[in-house]
């Protein structure tokens, strides 16, 4: 058995709209850092970086749209973007 990673929080009868980013999504039971005695130790820098990153970058830029076709990674493991063009 090999359990892919890539196809965690990914199942349509559990999470609406799987594909599509949505950071505002309630997200009940996500596998992105894991649960209980098997969490993640770095989980809570992880989401203070992406927040406090992500922050700055809309401050500065408030206009920063997507501006082209996003291409993802075609890995088995990991879903991930290869191309994301933005501009303001």
């Amino acid at each position: 058995m090999i359990a892919f990673i890539g196809a965690a929080n990914r199942d349509p009868a559990r999470h609406e709209a799987p594909d599509r980013l949505d950071v505002a999504r309630a997200n009940p039971g996500s596998l992105s850092f894991g649960t209980g005695p098997h969490v993640c130790l770095g989980s809570s820098l992880t989401q203070l970086e992406a927040i406090t990153v992500l922050g700055t970058l809309l401050c500065r830029r408030p206009g920063l749209r997507l501006c082209g076709m996003a291409q993802r990674t075609q890995g088995a493991l990991y879903r991930g973007f290869a191309l994301l063009p933005v501009g303001s």
